[in-house]
């Protein structure tokens, strides 16, 4: 049996036992009946991708290479000891395959070791101790293994000015490592890794390739693609705010104001520095410092009385403003007829939207001597090897060197699960010197598109953006595997 014949075999297994697991669900039995909720079937559609065990996934492979599909096996275990400390264990073993013969074969391990033990902390709240540390989460450590061979990445040469011509390149990977974050305070952690990476650039007989139109100057490591070790540490913090004034609203309240606010705001931030050092090769050595943010705001609102069918009222403009209320609000998918139908409960949480702006900052140094492959170096536009948005007007991948910026401004809700709205402001840059990574000379791009949600996280978006010069531009990015 060939490879790719196997490989095709073995996504069938996954899939097949993830179709089979979630069609036992008792949900899913009714799916075809003409009595059945809509409700109940988006449900058991998202059961085969969301399944505890075992499920279908459609990400895991970079973009540019085909419509991804594949299986994945789950497997989790909590436990309290006899003393109280808390332990975890996760492993997910994943097969994914497209129609242009690229796959990814992964393997990740979670562990939370029973280290802690239950205490409170000086301002009396409850936390999990570990010597002087007393915090909400624990250390926890993630192993991983994974190996995938993609047929096609972009490539248009270096420089934020590269011509836009896409050449192509394959690229195998493999690469394990560990990786540990060790909580300081509920605002702080601290984390590191070892990870270790063969990639590898078969050459291929497109005429477009980069093989047959590039050289090892204008794209380094084009001749041979060494062994790395890269190590990194990492400071991440972490923050959050909830606005909700108190109140004790009875279920049955009828009568008073209608809602109150739910704000959440959310800070994540890291600073991590890495080292990639080519074993036996040190001219393809290098360091990148790399800076991400993620800056959200969670707006929405509970309900403080009841409303009924009968308090609607016949006017299109009220039935529109409740109808809007009961999809923010969890029942969008009932069909309500009776006078005394509840569109809304009291103490049920409206969702009508986030906000998020993130940015990335990638600075990389090398010696005098020493070339950053191209394969490793930072990419603008599009979506970048891991799945990473950013300039999304422009291909995947369309801009490439050793330093990246770009910041984003993006607005989504849920309209009906598992669809939602999306609206974007994105800018970014790339450049051979950090001196030339100002804000001047950024590209910028805006657009709108839909989010597909699991479980109420997004796992792939669809959009159209405007501000490459060419005219809208049509996409789509599945979220990282994990």
């Amino acid at each position: 049996m060939s490879a790719r014949l196997r490989l095709l075999f073995l996504v069938a297994l996954f899939a097949l036992a993830a179709s089979l697991h979630a069609q036992s669900k008792s949900m899913c039995k009714t799916f075809f009946d003409s009595t059945a909720k809509l409700h109940t079937r988006v449900e058991c559609a998202e059961a085969l991708f969301s399944d505890p065990r075992f499920h279908f996934t459609f990400s895991g492979l970079p973009p540019g290479n085909g419509f991804a599909l594949g299986g994945m096996f789950e497997d989790e275990v909590d436990n309290t000891s006899s003393s109280g400390k808390l332990s975890s264990k996760q492993a997910k073993l994943s097969v994914v395959g497209s129609v242009n013969q690229s796959w990814v074969a992964s393997g990740i391990f979670d562990l939370t070791p029973p280290l802690y033990r239950p205490d409170r902390n000086k301002g009396n709240e409850v936390c999990q101790r570990l010597g002087i540390l007393c915090t909400k989460t624990q250390l926890s450590l993630h192993a991983q293994g994974i190996h995938r061979s993609l047929q096609t990445i972009s490539f248009y040469g270096l420089g934020p000015l590269s011509p836009a011509l896409k050449h192509t390149f394959h690229q195998n990977d493999t690469f394990g490592g560990l990786t540990a974050s060790l909580p300081l305070t509920d605002h702080l952690a601290l984390g590191g890794g070892l990870e270790l990476l063969q990639p590898d650039l078969p050459p291929t007989t497109d005429p477009l390739s980069v093989s047959k139109n590039f050289t090892n100057l204008t794209a380094p490591g084009l001749q041979s693609q060494p062994f790395f070790t890269h190590s990194n540490i990492a400071i991440i913090t972490t923050a959050s705010a909830l606005t909700n004034p108190r109140t004790d609203d009875d279920p049955l309240n009828h009568t008073g104001p209608l809602m109150k606010r739910n704000i959440r705001f959310t800070f994540i931030n890291q600073a991590a520095y890495h080292w990639y050092s080519a074993v036996n090769n040190t001219s393809s050595s290098f360091e990148r410092f790399v800076f991400s943010g993620d800056e959200s705001i969670a707006i929405g609102s509970n309900v403080r009385r009841y409303v009924t069918v009968a308090d609607i009222g016949p006017s299109f403009g009220s039935r529109l403003f409740y109808y809007i209320l009961r999809n923010a609000c969890g029942n969008g998918h009932e069909r309500l007829t009776a006078p005394s139908d509840y569109v809304i409960k009291v103490t049920q949480q409206c969702n009508y939207g986030k906000v998020e702006f993130r940015s990335n900052l990638a600075v990389s140094n090398a010696g005098t001597d020493s070339v950053i492959p191209f394969y490793l170096q930072s990419t603008v536009g599009g979506s970048d090897i891991n799945s990473q948005v950013s300039l999304r007007g422009f291909p995947n991948y369309r801009f490439r060197d050793r330093n990246a910026v770009f910041a984003q401004a993006e607005y989504s809700v849920p309209i009906a699960d598992p669809v939602g709205l999306l609206l974007f402001y994105d800018a970014g840059r790339v450049s051979s010197t950090l001196s030339d990574l100002t804000f001047s000379h950024l590209r910028q791009d805006a657009g709108f598109g839909a989010t597909f949600s699991l479980q109420k996280n997004v796992v792939a978006q669809t959009y159209v953006a405007w501000g490459a010069g060419h005219g809208p531009t049509l996409n789509y990015n599945f979220s990282k595997l994990f």
